[in-house]
């Protein structure tokens, strides 16, 4: 894709999401686009944001199941950027009107209070470089059309991001056994997903290692005070107005919100 073609192709996302207007997939237009490409629509559609003043807080990781990565014929995770408009607060309603096909996923978030720069980060960086980890919702919505998509167009898409609920709780990292963190989703009262840590990579730090050493390639770090989710523990569930959403982690607390 050219420099016209990628402006373009960002300018069409941006106004899909701010319009909340479902568009045709990028590489429709453009069959051959490939990761690459991707990447670079993304990174002119967070300009793009910028430009209007929307600030960049932190990472959010997508395919980091095998399910996931199998599913879509993948063999790595991918990454968007998480902006301050995303961000609320547990117990916080959800406006339905703001969003087109809203999903969900329960995730943990790693909040770090060091510096990551790849490549060659291990696991051990990760947690000594990590303030707290706490628990949150992850709302996607894709903004292309009947939900129908490529991984090339997720990419494109900032990763469907969208809106994080957040616990306000903190866990030192080293205090929670990530990999036999459990959840257990409530949709409307009823259990419609459980998971657990080993289901995002097999140890969500991991996620965040292949985080690190992923964006060096790509011109950026892993900065102080970044918010970085790590992926999905249970698979995403549709989300309705009404709908009332109950995430029990267990020892990490509990991660509400009502759609109004």
């Amino acid at each position: 894709m050219d420099k016209q073609q990628i402006t373009q192709a960002a300018e069409v996302l941006f106004e899909a999401e701010r319009q909340r207007r479902e568009v045709e997939r990028v590489s429709l237009e453009h069959p051959s686009m490939d990761v690459a490409d991707a990447y670079t629509v993304m990174e002119a559609l967070i300009a793009r944001k910028e430009d209007v003043g929307q600030k960049v807080v932190g990472y959010k990781l997508g395919y980091t199941s095998k399910a996931m990565q199998e599913q879509m014929g993948v063999d790595d995770p991918i990454y968007g950027l998480l902006f301050d408009y995303m961000m609320m607060k547990n117990g916080e309603d959800l406006v339905f009107e703001q969003l087109i096909h809203p999903k969900l996923e329960a995730e943990i978030a790693f909040v770090m209070k060091k510096d990551l720069q790849g490549p060659g980060v291990t696991r051990e960086d990760v947690l000594e470089a990590t303030d707290y980890v706490t628990p949150i919702l992850e709302v996607v919505d894709s903004r292309y059309l009947n939900y129908k998509f490529k991984m090339v167009d997720v990419i494109a898409d900032n990763n469907s991001g969208a809106r994080v609920i957040a616990s306000q709780s903190k866990f030192q990292v080293r205090d929670v056994n990530l990999p036999e963190a459990k959840v257990v989703l409530k949709q409307n009262g009823s259990v419609v997903q459980t998971g657990s840590g080993t289901d995002v990579m097999g140890h969500p730090a991991d996620a965040i290692v292949w985080l690190a050493n992923y964006l060096s390639e790509h011109g950026r770090k892993i900065q102080a005070g970044d918010f970085i989710i790590s992926g999905g523990m249970t698979r995403a569930i549709d989300l309705a107005l009404h709908d009332h959403i109950e995430a029990d982690f267990g020892s990490l607390g509990i991660v509400e919100f009502k759609i109004v």
